[in-house]
């Protein structure tokens, strides 16, 4: 299948034919099977999950739970070490009230932080444990920690980390930008938590996963109380249920969970290797068109076939060129990505303007898109 004919399965492209859309590490568009999964709930079995005693929240709750199953199987872990968030966001700090609240480790641990990590994954456990050590990938076999955070693939560079170089008593790996692109097995990464959102795979927003390997969530006690967790409420004692859904209290987004499913579905019907070698030679011609502009400084791991790409022209600040683009129907993202210090101490610019590719990407949009880079550094508007 070509890459111009992925479009196809995306009706935004059909409502806006011009869009040149490259701002995919923020979000990516959803194809109609996953917008189909979404209408059919509403429109056929809408009711809450794991509390209705009738065939529709029957239904609901089957659908929702063959989800939790599929989701386990494509990451190959358990179904009961999957546990359904808002996002990866909400998952990391769910991890982190996890391990702080249940002590997992010790109060006063030592934290490895990558300096490229989102600040989702960072803020959230910063506010447990103050004893940080910042590290990079090329010195993380250098890093000792009870608690290694880290970043599976960059949102700034596209750089892939191997969480086995690291050595930690537990690794909390964020699988936000990996997901659409690679093969995750919970298995060979050799990680305690992982966390993902749907959006970033096709998947509709407001929905991830937080997966936590089954002997340390067994140790877990809930740390957000609601409905739907317990089996027993006394006036002075609390039993909780026993199953994953312990951790999810509360009405869960049953819609954008059947999303979810849809989109592991459709990136299923896909060879992700070959599309990440099409996905590489993009990001090849982005990069060797874009160093023929002198004041273009390019930000990217040319080793890795992950075509994120982060850029910054030395006379035309990333909001005005994105901006720029913007105008053309090219959407980038600007700014510093969620990584400041990142940008401040490694890259040592204030922000930067971001290409990020996915599955429907071809080369009419980069052309387009180093056409506009190459006017607006001509023009200087």
């Amino acid at each position: 299948m070509s890459m111009s004919s992925f479009k196809t399965f995306f009706p935004i492209f059909k409502s806006h034919p011009n869009l040149t859309y490259l701002d995919n590490a923020a979000t990516t568009h959803k194809p109609m099977h996953v917008l189909n999964s979404i209408l059919d709930f509403y429109k056929s079995f809408n009711s809450n999950v794991h509390r209705g005693n009738y065939p529709i929240s029957d239904k609901a709750t089957e659908e929702f739970e063959n989800v939790r199953k599929k989701v386990a199987d494509f990451i190959g872990a358990k179904p009961n070490e999957v546990i359904f968030t808002s996002g990866t966001t909400e998952s990391m700090n769910l991890a982190s009230e996890l391990i702080f609240y249940n002590e997992i480790v010790r109060d006063n641990c030592t934290i490895a932080v990558p300096i490229e990590g989102h600040h989702s994954l960072v803020l959230p456990f910063r506010r447990f444990f103050e004893n940080q050590i910042f590290y990079d990938h090329r010195n993380i076999s250098e890093i000792k920690s009870e608690i290694a955070l880290i970043t599976h693939v960059s949102n700034v560079t596209g750089t892939i980390t191997d969480p086995k170089k690291i050595d930690a008593k537990i690794k909390v790996l964020d699988c936000a930008q990996s997901m659409p692109h690679l093969r995750i097995n919970v298995n060979k990464l050799g990680v305690d938590f992982l966390a993902f959102s749907a959006h970033k795979m096709y998947g509709p927003m407001g929905v991830g996963v937080l997966w936590v390997k089954e002997e340390i969530l067994n140790r877990c006690n809930p740390v957000r109380l609601g409905g739907g967790i317990v089996d027993l409420v006394e006036r002075k004692s609390i039993r909780f249920n026993t199953f994953t859904n312990r951790f999810e209290p509360g009405t869960p987004n049953v819609a954008g969970v059947l999303g979810l499913g849809a989109a592991i579905d459709f990136l299923k019907r896909f060879d992700l290797k070959k599309e990440l070698e099409k996905e590489w030679e993009l990001k090849n011609y982005v990069i060797s068109n874009l160093k023929k502009i002198d004041e273009i400084e390019i930000y990217t791991d040319e080793n890795s076939a992950i075509g994120i790409i982060s850029l910054y022209h030395k006379n035309i600040h990333p909001h005005d060129i994105s901006h720029a683009l913007g105008k053309k129907g090219i959407c980038v993202r600007a700014g510093n990505h969620c990584t400041q210090i990142f940008h401040r101490e490694i890259l040592n610019v204030p922000a930067t303007f971001r290409i990020s590719l996915a599955i429907y990407n071809n080369l009419d949009d980069i052309k387009k898109l180093i056409k506009e880079i190459k006017n607006i550094s001509l023009n200087q508007f």
